[in-house]
């Protein structure tokens, strides 16, 4: 489970529209997981055991915004993580 704040009023251009949240294996490219914008986490799941991830976030408005800083995690035996990721935009 990977979850956000909304992005600060400061830091919108326009009504956020959904946030998208990247996701991947290590060497691999960034495939899309989404999210609407009245979901503030995102349940990912597919992932393969013992994988290195990378997950980032950005908001979305008629443009995509910057993405968060990644966080990296490590799946387990099943595939799964027993933590929630918290992500700052």
């Amino acid at each position: 489970m990977v979850m956000w704040d909304p992005v600060h009023e400061s830091n919108r251009h326009g009504i956020v529209r959904e946030y998208l949240v990247h996701m991947r294996p290590a060497a691999s490219s960034w495939p899309d997981v989404t999210a609407t914008s009245g979901n503030l986490s995102k349940e990912i799941g597919g992932l393969q055991p013992y994988t290195n991830y990378s997950i980032r976030v950005a908001a979305k408005t008629i443009a995509l915004g910057n993405f968060s800083e990644p966080i990296f995690v490590v799946t387990g035996e099943a595939g799964k993580t027993p933590n929630m990721f918290f992500i700052v935009l």
